[in-house]
């Protein structure tokens, strides 16, 4: 079978299963599974595929099928300009959590060895992004996966960062020690439990539950960082939170005005308020 054949059967399974964009999916499939840039395909449509080749392909393609996420099956996802390891115990690192790694960079410039903590790191992708950007930073990413611990391990490990950040299996701030740090950032899980079944098949189906949702209304998690984080942060630390869409009023009730200042959320691309930042008082 040639790859302008394989493609075309590719495409029509992949549309049959719902993908938006089957042809495109179809030809990036293929370009991992040949270890080739996606423009090979569209120079070589006449090359024959080997039968293993063809089988890995066909793999590939019945995976996507079934609503499994296209970065789980190759592997990666790129998120900040940099490559990260990617699997079914952490998130896909998503555009909009690039907002909040831009605000934290945006905080943490220009301060003397700055600390951080990175609350639910899943890939480390937060916290990754920022160590590679603030070079003088220093970083504590928690998260209650021991799994999700090992795959941002082997991603600041790739990324060399790995011995500027500590990486610790825990819940929340529970564990995290004293230290006192610039800024507490998290992209928690903020989707109410309801919400769960509405969701497209690859995020429901497939990424960690306890990623997504307190299983409960989508507020318990974001309600005790907020309670917790001046324990943690140096007078005039600042508080990053990822939220979802229709939660910042919400969000921004649960900061206790004799204790914050600066409350505000940052709207992303599509003008959503996605980010909700807050400073402790000095």
């Amino acid at each position: 079978m040639t790859i302008d054949a394989a493609i075309t059967e590719a495409s029509r399974s992949l549309k049959i299963a719902g993908i938006e964009q089957p042809t495109r999916e179809a030809r990036l499939l293929l370009a991992f599974v040949l270890d080739r840039p996606d423009s090979f395909i569209f120079a070589h449509p006449e090359r024959e595929l080997g039968t293993a080749e063809a089988e890995r392909f066909g793999e590939a393609v019945r995976r996507r099928s079934l609503r499994e996420p296209f970065h789980y099956i190759v592997g990666k996802r790129e998120f900040y300009g940099l490559e990260f390891f990617v699997n079914p115990f952490v998130l896909i690192p998503r555009p909009e959590t690039e907002i909040v790694v831009g605000e934290a960079i945006r905080t943490l410039e220009g301060l003397d060895r700055p600390r951080f903590i990175d609350l639910g790191t899943g890939s480390g992708c937060i916290a990754i992004s920022i160590l590679r950007n603030v070079k003088t930073a220093k970083g504590t990413a928690s998260d209650i996966s021991v799994e999700a611990i090992r795959v941002a391990r082997s991603n600041a490990a790739n990324l060399d960062v790995l011995d500027r950040v500590d990486l610790l299996a825990t819940n929340i701030l529970d564990a995290i020690g004293e230290t006192r740090s610039d800024l507490v950032v998290s992209n928690p899980p903020y989707i109410a439990q309801i919400e769960i079944p509405t969701l497209q098949p690859e995020v429901r189906d497939h990424e960690p539950k306890h990623a997504l949702t307190d299983g409960m209304d989508g507020s318990r998690v974001l309600e005790r960082i907020i309670r917790d984080a001046p324990k943690r942060l140096r007078p005039g630390g600042r508080l990053l939170l990822e939220i979802g869409a229709g939660q910042a009023g919400l969000v921004k009730g649960m900061f206790d005005e004799k204790i914050w200042e600066d409350v505000h959320s940052i709207e992303d691309l599509q003008r959503i308020p996605r980010v909700i930042s807050g400073r402790l008082f000095e």
